[in-house]
């Protein structure tokens, strides 16, 4: 059933091997619309998949026992605090997949890099993001995708990368 829920970075390591190294995790980690986390909330709730608190934006598959926390579109990675990048809206950035859905790799790398910017209790956004240059051999150009806001982070991680 699709109910507008999406996965934005699974960390049970099947997810990650697509685009770097494996990191094993009980979090899978989705994001939708608000009314997305809606429609998901009425269809599974009750149905294998409790709320970790009520009303809020995570859940648990009580079945497999993994926490599930819904990244909701327009609000923003990190501190929380509005700044130029913002979780997507997955109906205009989701690449489709026969499975799942996945977030562009030039935005996921703007999450990360506007989350570890400005939580410092995320400094592994940073970390994965100098993985994925490493292991993937990202180019110095692809800074020219990125928002502004955290493009000369991405040129720094990429040249700590080729050392």
């Amino acid at each position: 059933m699709n109910v507008g829920l999406s996965i934005f970075r699974p960390t049970t390591g099947r997810g990650q091997r697509v685009c770097g190294p494996e990191r094993a995790a009980s979090i899978c980690c989705r994001w939708a619309s608000r009314e997305g986390l809606d429609r998901f909330k009425s269809a599974f709730l009750g149905r294998g998949y409790v709320e970790k608190f009520p009303g809020g934006k995570s859940a648990r598959d009580a079945v497999h026992n993994v926490d599930i926390d819904v990244l909701i579109a327009g609000d923003y990675p990190g501190d929380g605090a509005e700044k130029p990048v913002c979780f997507p809206d997955p109906a205009e950035v989701a690449i489709v997949g026969e499975k799942f859905s996945l977030l562009p790799l030039d935005k996921l790398i703007e999450l990360k890099l506007a989350s570890g910017l400005t939580a410092p209790h995320r400094l592994r956004d940073l970390a994965d993001v100098l993985e994925l240059i490493r292991v993937n051999g990202l180019p110095a150009e692809l800074a020219e995708k990125l928002d502004p806001y955290v493009r000369d982070k991405y040129l720094e991680l990429w040249t700590a990368a080729q050392g």
